[in-house]
């Protein structure tokens, strides 16, 4: 009995360890990634380089993450998550060291590639280790987990913010700051005692058998396309902002971004029972046309629909964690490997795009990249309502 009860206090701790560990890592994701909203219009004026090249370095960057999310999801195959998360943090790291001696644009884009590396480790490690803690009531604690990505996402662009313009911090000290929280949290991982077993051993699917699966490419698809939905408004808007109206991305560009994420976290902190009573489905579908709608009327408002585009995080919030759900219950056992490598999939697909978004932007007009985005919206709400329709012959899912 006294064995027993030992057993279980050791599962509940290692549990929350878990926990702690998915959304510490969450937290500092959205932190780092998006104070591009403030460092990237800061390298591209540091080096004077033209829109595609400022398109090649998202695209590049974005590409060591993807490509990093197939590492990432061979060492999760042989190493389990705890040391997949503590292999990203030590790529960002590096990374952001790197940043601060880098002297050229192209030292600045390698250096930004590794880091994001890192977060191919995050993305798959994360979600790995979510899909076996997480296993019922998905919606709503994938939503709070996603939440502390998007509360770092709010902190991220505000933060960089404050520390160019009260200390002069320039993109180098931005990143140079990210190391402290990036370190402590490091320390955690490795001192926690969690349960290293192989957490996709029970699963059959092995990534060729994925790359075979239909339901994982229209996964994929569906959410690479909503990946460039979502990242659109950190990546670009602040160019579109400045470019059309001229407004200066350090201060209410960088408002921008953040009240983007503001809604974005509200969305992902309190939607998860709102999904749970709809259905997963009918609420992805809700939220794709109320995006559509959003950018419709904010780019016909002009100036004065900036707010409205920032209001589109509320409904790009529930994207990811919720198709994330969707894949739980069509893979089951199978989801840490079938979801890996639909994020991979999913990540060229938005690598692709960004590059493309830069093109458009030099080329046909600086004000199109951003725009073209409501145009994206009709290619996930294609495919999930083809993932709708043929999951219902094969398994039962919350639509």
């Amino acid at each position: 009995m006294e064995v027993k009860k030992r057993n279980k206090i050791n599962i509940n701790k290692n549990l929350i360890i878990m926990i702690l560990i998915i959304y510490s890592t969450m937290l500092l994701f959205g932190m780092t990634e998006n104070i591009k909203g403030v460092s990237f219009p800061l390298i591209k004026d540091e080096f004077g380089v033209a829109y595609t090249s400022q398109g090649g370095l998202v695209s590049s960057s974005w590409f060591g993450y993807v490509i990093f999310c197939v590492v990432a999801t061979l060492s999760l195959e042989r190493y389990g998550s705890k040391k997949s998360l503590g292999f990203g943090y030590i790529f960002i790291c590096l990374g952001c060291i790197l940043v601060s001696f880098s002297n050229s644009f192209y030292s600045v884009n390698a250096s930004l590639m590794i880091l994001w590396m890192g977060f191919g480790f995050f993305e798959v490690g994360s979600n790995a280790m979510a899909t076996t803690v997480f296993k019922s009531n998905s919606a709503i604690y994938m939503n709070l987990m996603h939440f502390f990505y998007g509360f770092g996402a709010v902190l991220g662009p505000k933060l960089a913010g404050l520390a160019v313009e009260k200390f002069d911090a320039g993109f180098k000290g931005i990143y140079l700051i990210t190391l402290v929280p990036m370190v402590i949290v490091l320390s955690m991982v490795i001192m926690s005692k969690t349960d290293e077993q192989n957490e996709t051993e029970s699963s059959s699917m092995t990534m060729k058998e994925a790359l075979r699966n239909k339901y994982v490419w229209m996964f994929a698809i569906c959410l690479g396309f909503m990946e460039v939905i979502e990242f659109s408004a950190a990546n670009w808007g602040s160019f579109y902002l400045r470019d059309a109206f001229g407004i200066d991305p350090l201060k209410l560009g960088a408002t921008f971004v953040s009240v983007y994420y503001i809604f974005f976290t509200i969305s992902r902190l309190c939607s998860g029972f709102a999904i749970e009573k709809i259905g997963y489905i009918k609420s992805i579908i809700i939220s794709l046309v109320s995006i559509f709608v959003l950018y419709i009327a904010g780019f016909l408002f002009g100036s004065k629909g900036i707010w409205i585009l920032a209001f589109t995080g509320f409904f790009s919030a529930i994207m990811w964690p919720t198709l994330m759900c969707i894949a739980m219950n069509i893979f089951k056992q199978e989801a840490a490997i079938a979801t890996s490598v639909i994020i991979v999939i999913s990540g060229s697909i938005n690598g692709v795009m960004q590059l493309v978004t830069g093109i458009i932007n030099e080329y046909i007009g600086n004000l199109w990249g951003y725009r073209l985005s409501a145009l994206y919206v009709l290619i996930p709400i294609y495919f999930i309502i083809l993932i709708a329709k043929k999951s219902k012959k094969n398994t039962h899912i919350n639509a």
